[in-house]
């Protein structure tokens, strides 16, 4: 059984989640890439080789 929300419910999440959505931060995305790309150029630790086996 599904139970209903009711419209105060509903408006005041609805227009929350807008304005509550954080901007990406781009320094971040950034720095955790390059970690990425050095884990899989190094080989370092040895898992990665097993994962981006495993997705490719």
């Amino acid at each position: 059984m599904v139970r209903k929300r009711s419209k105060d419910w509903q408006k005041l999440h609805s227009s929350s989640r807008k304005s509550s959505t954080p901007a990406p931060n781009l320094k971040a995305r950034a720095a955790i890439l390059d970690a990425i790309e050095n884990q899989i150029r190094d080989l370092n630790p040895p898992e990665t080789k097993q994962t981006y086996d495993r997705l490719l």
